[in-house]
C-alpha cells in the first residue's frame, strides 16, 4: 500500500478503514473483518480516535454479517460513543442502519426497530445546515 510505503500513518489508517468499508460493502467480509482489525490497530497505536471507532464499528457489523451475532450488537455503540466525544455525527444515521442490521441478525428485533427510529431522527440538529437561498442571493448567483 501506498501510504504504507511511504510511512504516512494517517493516509495508511483512512486508507485501510475506508478499504474495510469497501469490501464490506462488496461482500468480501474476510477481507473487511481483516481490514478492520488492522484499523483499529492503526487508530490504537497512532492515537486516531476516529479511526479506531470506525473500525469498531465495522468489526462488530462484519462479525453479525458472518453469523457471529453473539455481543457485536453491544459492541457498536461503543464506537458510536467513541464517535460522540469526539463530536462526529456525520455519518451517526449511516452506523446506527449497521447496529439496526447486527441487532437484527442477532435476533433483538424489538432493539433494531428502536435503533431505526433513532437513524431516522438523527442529524437533524447536529449538523449546521446551509443558509436558505435569499431573492437576493438568487440575483447574486444570476449575475455571475
Amino acid at each position: 500500500m501506498l501510504a504504507r510505503r511511504l510511512n504516512k500513518p494517517f493516509a495508511l489508517a483512512f486508507a485501510v478503514g475506508i478499504g474495510a468499508l469497501g469490501y464490506a460493502r462488496r461482500g468480501g467480509l474476510r477481507r473487511a473483518l481483516k481490514a478492520s482489525d488492522e484499523t483499529v490497530k492503526l487508530g490504537t497505536e497512532l492515537g486516531f480516535r476516529f479511526f479506531n471507532a470506525l473500525g469498531k464499528i465495522n468489526r462488530a457489523w462484519v462479525r453479525a454479517q458472518m453469523g457471529e451475532t453473539e455481543r457485536t450488537a453491544d459492541q457498536i455503540p461503543e464506537g458510536l460513543a467513541e464517535f460522540d466525544a469526539q463530536k462526529f455525527y456525520l455519518a451517526r444515521a449511516w452506523n446506527l442502519g449497521l447496529l439496526c442490521e447486527a441487532q437484527a441478525l442477532a435476533g433483538a428485533v424489538d432493539e433494531a426497530l428502536v435503533t431505526v427510529e433513532q437513524a431516522l431522527q438523527t442529524n437533524s440538529d447536529e449538523l449546521p445546515l446551509p443558509p436558505p437561498i435569499t431573492p437576493a442571493a438568487r440575483r447574486t448567483e444570476a449575475q455571475k
